[in-house]
């Protein structure tokens, strides 16, 4: 009897040991398989060239901190950051040199705004900046701050410095009255504006005429 229980105990110990074991490892897949939905999540939403949200994450996210600046009343700015003739780099260079002065823009102007801003791929020769808490008169500022950054800052390919200009067209709303598509076409008319009158940057009002820009009169 007792060599009976023994067997029994050690047959039961044995079972519990493979259900723990067995426990554990679906743990550790279930924890691996949350990783990599996680890391694809994050390849959906961001742009593979330079890391910065897609179009429609942008978006998405844009309308979240919209929500946000008309709860809190806050002012909010958006700049479009465009390469100046991209697409003469792309063919006189390559597209490779292209993407990499995509990419420098992309790291230095994200390192030279707050966390709170967000970044988004700008068709295929810029970025959106959505900037919270940002008012009319602040923009020539960021734009100043991100120029000065990328003065700063050498786009360099294979050991070889690849010069590039950027132009700026921005837009602030404030209050109850702030929708994101219209601040995107107002920005992309105001970045139109300025290649026109061949300005560094122009900012636009709610209504899409231009309040301020760098050209001398």
């Amino acid at each position: 009897m007792i060599i009976q229980y023994a067997i029994c105990g050690g047959i039961v110990l044995a079972l519990s040991a493979l259900l723990f074991f067995l426990y554990r490892k679906n743990r550790l897949l279930r924890t691996d398989y949350e990783k990599l939905l996680y890391q694809l999540k994050e390849c959906r939403s961001l742009d593979e060239v330079t890391g910065a949200y897609n179009y429609a994450f942008f978006v998405k996210m844009g309308n979240i901190q919209v929500k946000l600046a008309r709860r809190k009343k806050w002012p909010v700015s958006m700049l479009i950051v465009d390469v100046i003739e991209l697409e003469k780099i792309n063919i006189r260079r390559s597209y490779a040199v292209g993407n990499a002065v995509l990419k420098h823009l992309y790291q230095t102007i994200k390192a030279c705004i707050r966390e709170s801003d967000i970044i988004g791929r700008f068709g295929g020769s810029g970025f959106f900046i959505l900037l919270n808490d940002c008012a009319e008169e602040d923009l020539p500022n960021v734009i100043m701050q991100i120029q000065s950054c990328l003065e700063n800052s050498s786009c360099v390919d294979h050991n070889v410095q690849i010069p590039y200009k950027t132009r700026f067209g921005g837009v602030t709303m404030h209050g109850k009255h702030i929708y994101l598509n219209t601040m995107l076409s107002v920005a992309e008319e105001a970045l139109h504006a300025a290649k026109t009158s061949n300005a560094t940057y122009a900012i636009a009002d709610h209504t899409g005429a231009v309040v301020k820009t760098d050209v001398k009169k």
